[in-house]
């Protein structure tokens, strides 16, 4: 690692070390008995011949929401810092920023050199490279993108984790079933007379969805592979502009 690149990869480190425990806690959250994460109810309504389950998402703990944007905002610290480091060979940087950038129009073009102005011009073709307009109207599945998002979420508010996700919870002859879902809640239907065919998993897996109303939607493998995308793919480009 090069020195001057030395704030960069602490940030990133430091994200990867919120991640470390965003994942501990949610192994916990998950392995709770009784679950944390869900209550289930199961009744029969004779008058409509259904049986019916319903499960109720309890809120996320504030502290998996937090941690989840500690990490995200670290994520996006080492990119901004990077361009700093980039713009201090120069001489001392003003006000920069990594661009991202979704449209290469005139205003995403006025955007990026505002943002990497003092950077040096054989780094400029690297920083362009990243960018997600490439992916044309694809962009929003481009990890910078999606980390600028729920970066930009989490600094209005806390990111907002009520997008439970529940797989598996029964399974037999899906004829029988019908359903319906709301953020924190499922409702499962089955007839009563094909009650007994029908397999349940008492305690079925439940995965945390970070983001949900917010139009982005990020489980812990997400933000692992945005992680991995900065410190892998992202960092490693300017290694070499620095002694």
């Amino acid at each position: 690692m090069p020195l001057g690149m030395a704030d960069a990869y602490s940030k990133i480190g430091w994200a990867k070390e919120h991640l470390d425990t965003l994942k501990r806690e949610l192994i916990s959250f998950y392995a709770a008995t009784p679950p944390k994460a869900y209550t289930i109810t199961r009744e029969d309504d004779v008058e409509r011949e259904r049986h019916i389950i319903k499960l109720l998402f309890h809120d996320i703990p504030p502290r998996i929401c937090l941690i989840a944007g500690d990490a995200v905002y670290s994520m996006r610290a080492a990119l901004d810092q990077t361009i700093w480091a980039l713009a201090r060979l120069k001489g001392l940087p003003g006000r920069t920023e990594f661009p991202i950038i979704t449209v290469w129009n005139h205003e995403g073009r006025r955007r990026f050199a505002n943002q990497v102005i003092g950077v040096p011009d054989t780094a400029i073709g690297d920083i362009q490279a990243l960018q997600p307009y490439h992916r044309g109207d694809a962009f929003k599945g481009h990890p910078l993108w999606r980390l600028d998002e729920i970066c930009n979420l989490d600094k209005h508010r806390r990111i907002p984790a009520h997008g439970t996700e529940v797989r598996g919870m029964i399974s037999g002859n899906a004829n029988f079933i019908t359903h319906e879902a709301t953020d924190n809640c499922v409702v499962v239907t089955i007839p009563l007379a094909q009650k007994d065919e029908i397999r349940f998993d008492p305690k079925p897996p439940v995965e945390v969805i970070f983001g949900g109303d917010s139009g982005i939607t990020e489980r812990f493998d997400d933000l692992m592979g945005i992680h991995n995308f900065v410190a892998n793919e992202v960092l490693p480009r300017f290694n070499r502009f620095f002694p």
